[in-house]
């Protein structure tokens, strides 16, 4: 019974810290907050600075619901995996 607690909690550690290592990964990419192809960037670059800003704004706007989405979906699977083989 421990040795199952013990595991669940290895488990748990070892996806918070993927998931940690996952997030500064792409805080450290300088692309994550502007465009990707060189023409979108010299384009964004060629605008005044207070559309610059909101274009940045849009984009981070853009990124939240699939975020939630995927988030809502692992915190499902995650939560009822083992709730098919327990009956």
């Amino acid at each position: 019974m421990r040795l199952r607690q013990y595991m669940r909690q290895r488990k748990l550690l070892s996806v918070l810290q993927a998931l940690f290592l996952a997030v500064i990964y792409l805080l450290w990419q300088a692309t994550v907050f502007a465009q990707g192809c060189p023409m979108c960037q010299l384009a964004a670059k060629a605008q005044a600075p207070h559309a610059q800003k909101a274009l940045d704004l849009a984009i981070l706007i853009l990124l939240v619901p699939p975020v939630v989405i995927m988030g809502g979906i692992l915190i499902c699977v995650f939560r009822f995996r083992n709730s098919s083989l327990q009956g």
